[in-house]
């Protein structure tokens, strides 16, 4: 803690290094097939969720893999905090399982309860951001973390300390879910509109290729240069901006991280946006995420992560495209394509421009997105409150982890 304040009787602060053992993990490497789709489970940081325990993971190694690599096995009951680019996600194994090297798996001492130590980490998380704000990727090593000062009483307290932090968060979160079920909700209607609409579409208009409603430019359908041809490199302090993921996930263009100098555009300008161009994002859990190019957009290029597409506007208006985009994922259109992949990815552009559109008039499509606007418009109010509710009930978790770990609870 940055500032250590006066503790109850009984209670002593401690460095967390003096409470527990920590142990980061290792990749096997990954161009050795014989480490990998064993039996034994390998946690990264997405199987860390916001769930207690974690009970199973996305992949896993051999016996080779882990003898052959940074790797640990973690017993049941280790505590795992990741320390690197996600900071402060926590859980509890609930089976045996290695890491990688984001992660630190801890385990108490005798005289430290697991789940004191659980929420104790939740707790001082804010303080260790602080640590590792500035440093690259936002990471911290295990020598920081475990100089960390961490608020200490008697077993028996914190037992009844965790006694009672369960019993209150257990309530607030029977809340919590109950907002995000109805959120979730009101994402599938919105989905079954989307669905009856392009269905009776479909039933009404003939179908037109995604390559038919693009311009006739060569780069209208156009995803981004790989390898070689963009390095970090040839980034510099400013310039041409390079688009990336985080401006299609929710149509936002306020982060400008990289950029390239003239010659640079002027050899990759195949590449280059303009207003009403929408790029989607093609690889990654964000498979499928789509923005349109604003008018005060910044001149750049995309970059390996993304696909962009210039609409032919005398055939197909952009926000049509998009509720018909978003209609696709709803059906399950990238399923297969996740299915086995070790990092989801679109399909080819080839693949892509076969894709069928049903295409109505352009009066036709006016109609069809003003209505679902209106929709979605209502949806996203309902939405919004029981998000600004939900943010109250995490507040007020956080406020009630405040005053267990001054010994005021």
């Amino acid at each position: 803690m940055s500032d250590l304040y006066d503790l109850p009787n009984g209670w002593e602060w401690k460095k967390l290094g003096d409470l527990a053992k920590f142990q980061s993990g290792g990749t096997p490497k990954r161009s050795n097939k014989s480490y990998w789709n064993g039996d034994i489970n390998w946690v990264k940081i997405s199987d860390i969720t916001n769930s207690m325990y974690v009970s199973k993971t996305e992949e896993f190694i051999t016996k080779d893999g882990l003898d052959n690599s940074s790797a640990k096995l973690f017993q049941k009951g280790t505590i795992l905090y990741t320390i690197f680019a996600t900071i402060g996600k926590i859980g509890i194994l609930d089976i045996e399982a290695t890491t990688n090297q984001a992660i630190s798996g801890i385990q108490p001492k005798e005289n430290v309860d697991l789940l004191y130590m659980y929420y104790g980490l939740k707790f001082i998380t804010n303080e260790v951001k602080k640590v590792s704000a500035g440093v690259a990727q936002n990471n911290i090593n295990l020598t920081k973390l475990k100089e960390q000062w961490f608020p200490l009483p008697q077993l028996s307290e914190q037992q009844r300390i965790v006694s009672k932090l369960d019993n209150l968060f257990e309530k607030i979160d029977k809340s919590i879910a109950l907002h995000q079920k109805n959120m979730d909700e009101a994402d599938a209607f919105m989905g079954s509109v989307l669905n009856d609409v392009f269905g009776e579409l479909e039933e009404n208009y003939q179908p037109t290729k995604l390559k038919d409603i693009v311009t006739k430019e060569k780069t209208s359908i156009k995803r981004g240069p790989f390898g070689s041809a963009l390095k970090k490199s040839f980034f510099v302090e400013s310039g041409y901006l390079v688009y990336e993921q985080f401006h299609a996930l929710n149509n936002d263009f306020s982060m400008e991280r990289y950029f390239i100098d003239e010659d640079k555009f002027n050899e990759l300008k195949g590449f280059k946006v303009k207003a009403g161009d929408i790029i989607i994002s093609c690889s990654g859990v964000y498979l499928g995420k789509l923005a349109i190019i604003p008018n005060d957009y910044t001149k750049g290029i995309i970059n390996q992560a993304l696909l962009k597409l210039t609409l032919d506007k005398n055939i197909i208006i952009d926000k049509m495209f998009v509720y018909f985009w978003n209609n696709l994922i709803n059906n399950g259109f990238f399923n297969e394509v996740k299915k086995g992949a070790a990092i989801p990815n679109m399909p080819s552009v080839k693949q892509l421009k076969e894709i069928d559109i049903p295409l109505p008039s352009i009066q036709t499509q006016q109609k069809t997105v003003k209505y679902l606007d209106e929709v979605s418009q209502k949806l996203e109010k309902v939405k919004q409150v029981q998000k600004e509710k939900m943010d109250s009930l995490k507040a007020l978790k956080a406020s009630i982890l405040d005053r267990a770990f001054r010994g005021e609870l």
